[in-house]
């Protein structure tokens, strides 16, 4: 009996995605026994120093080597993960900021020394402190085991097997003011108010209250934010604090705060998250109120000053005192000035994504950059629409392609476990090129 182009698509379709879903299964990463907190703190007792992880981080097992090495196994956190990994560290603190089999970056608290062991691997490329060395100046191997002396505040290194570093096309730091408004989005998977470029219309505030006239103290805490929704702290206090005392019905506090932080290794999709404090006399600090940017497309914040104008209150009204931070219009104006990142240019972005492998954003970002993302990938679709029409005469084909391949809608995305994602979009890429090769012969 001869199949119908229906039938042939429907059983193709079957069998891809039952594929595809048992190699999510084969591909699951493994069971971990220990789930840590990103608070804790590993201890070396021999140097008196700490290393800690900036995400959670799941552990198969850990021990402590003689109190000055730690040796971990089975090491995931966000989406990378390890087989082993040893770390120390003599006179300053360590703290993971990301972590793969090709891959290990991190801060440390001042100069000091490192020694890393990653499954044994020999380092590639080694960045401290911003900028690429080679071996003997700022770094040593041997044996399996780095030992880092150059590094005062970044550290990162790529190892045989991971991409090749390419610097960025580097532009120059544009300078914005971001606007406290009072409308929202979400950003990466973040509900904020939004931190934009230019301010709203309504005014708003965050209140607190007491029974008795006291100060007002007004901060924020900054954090980034990358696609995955993890929310990555750039600061692990209050900072930018400013002070009003005495009633008023409005006034503006003015500060300055030169940022720091771990903010000069971004993703391009990474935000900024900015979270409010209140804190009335000696009290609690107390979050009111956040604060997200937009997806900056930078993967370095220039760590230079910051002033920030907080427009606030102090009423009194039946004996209750009203301690309010306003913003979301002119009249209010809270914002942040001076506040500078890189400019990439699109070939400085194709650059970025070559050096993390990302094949597809390297081909299209130049063409998504001049003609818009909805064009550019409008034109492709149409590519594989119009020809599928031509040649079948018929919309069913066409209909099922969309629903394949309808985005975060589609039928695949929602079947397909994501950790299969990657390879199945590698069958997905032959069977393209065999329909394409079948379409022009």
């Amino acid at each position: 009996m001869k199949l119908s182009l229906i039938h042939k698509l429907a059983i193709s379709g079957t069998l891809a995605l039952v594929l595809t879903m048992l190699l999510g299964v084969a591909f699951a990463p493994v069971s971990y026994t220990w789930y840590w907190s990103k608070d804790v703190h590993f201890g070396l007792s021999t140097y008196g120093t700490q290393i800690t992880f900036n995400n959670n981080i799941h552990l198969g097992s850990f021990t402590f080597a003689n109190g000055t090495a730690i040796e971990f196994s089975d090491v995931y956190m966000g989406n990378g993960n390890v087989a082993d990994l040893s770390l120390s560290t003599q006179t300053s603190n360590v703290t993971v900021a990301s972590l793969s089999d090709t891959q290990l970056g991190y801060t440390v608290t001042g100069a000091g020394v490192q020694t890393i062991n990653l499954e044994d691997k020999q380092p590639r490329t080694v960045i401290l402190d911003g900028s690429q060395t080679i071996i003997g100046i700022g770094y040593t191997y041997s044996g399996g085991y780095i030992t880092v002396s150059g590094a005062t505040s970044t550290a990162s290194i790529l190892f045989e097997g991971g991409s090749v570093y390419i610097p960025a096309s580097r532009g120059e730091y544009t300078t914005e003011t971001w606007y406290f408004r009072s409308d929202t989005w979400t950003v990466n998977d973040e509900l904020g108010y939004k931190l934009h470029t230019t301010q709203s219309n309504n005014t708003t505030y965050v209140e607190s209250t007491s029974a008795s006239l006291q100060e007002l103290t007004v901060g924020i805490k900054i954090y980034r934010v990358n696609t995955d929704g993890d929310v990555i702290p750039v600061t692990d206090t209050v900072v930018a604090e400013a002070t009003q005392s005495g009633l008023t019905a409005g006034t503006m506090l003015n500060t300055t705060y030169a940022l720091s932080g771990d903010v000069e290794s971004l993703t391009l999709d990474d935000a900024i998250q900015v979270v409010l404090y209140e804190q009335i006399g000696t009290g609690t600090q107390t979050a009111k109120a956040t604060f997200i940017t937009r997806n900056l497309q930078t993967d370095e914040m220039n760590t230079n000053t910051w002033t920030l104008n907080y427009y606030v209150s102090i009423t009194e009204d039946a004996g209750t005192y009203y301690y309010r931070f306003h913003y979301g219009d002119s009249s209010t104006d809270s914002k942040i000035v001076n506040v500078q990142y890189v400019t990439l240019d699109p070939w400085g972005k194709s650059l970025y994504y070559i050096g993390k492998s990302d094949l597809i954003n390297f081909i299209f970002n130049p063409y998504s950059y001049y003609l818009g993302q909805e064009l550019a990938f409008g034109i492709i679709a149409l590519g594989f629409i119009i020809p599928a029409y031509n040649r079948y005469r018929d919309i069913r084909p066409v209909a099922i392609l969309c629903l394949l391949f309808g985005g975060t809608g589609g039928l695949l995305t929602a079947m397909i476990p994501a950790v299969a994602m990657k390879v199945s979009f590698l069958f997905l890429a032959l069977g393209v090129a065999i329909i394409l090769y079948k379409l022009i012969r």
